[in-house]
């Protein structure tokens, strides 16, 4: 159960990245964003930017497309959680949480990291 949330969160911090900060190749993901800010400028577009929305919606998505198109075929959170399967939007609204703010947490800790090591190497200098 432990590696299968760690495997969940590594590959939704991987989307959620590339999503928000990452070019793409062919420049994909720089477009996807300014699709967004063009057509959908108060609801997507503030999400594109935000390392806390995207993994939301991600999780959200992913968790629909669990449910009605894959019949349960992967693990979420929800299913680790063993959350009843009659009340399946809350189980898409939790694994939407769920996803966010553990994407989050993995974000923040890479930030600090991040910010102590420059801390580190301007001390050096």
């Amino acid at each position: 159960m432990d590696m299968d949330i760690f495997v969940y969160g590594i590959i939704f911090y991987a989307l959620s990245y590339c999503v928000v900060y990452a070019a793409g190749p062919f420049n994909m993901f720089t477009r996807y964003r300014k699709f967004a800010k063009k057509w959908f400028p108060s609801n997507l577009a503030d999400s594109v930017d935000c390392m806390f929305c995207t993994p939301f919606q991600l999780g959200l998505l992913f968790s629909l497309i669990n449910i009605f198109l894959l019949d349960y075929s992967f693990t979420t959170p929800s299913i680790l959680c063993e959350f009843n399967d009659n009340y399946w939007y809350l189980n898409i609204l939790f694994d939407g949480a769920f996803t966010a703010g553990l994407v989050y947490l993995i974000d923040t800790v890479q930030t600090f990291i991040e910010n102590k090591t420059n801390e580190n190497e301007d001390y050096l200098e």
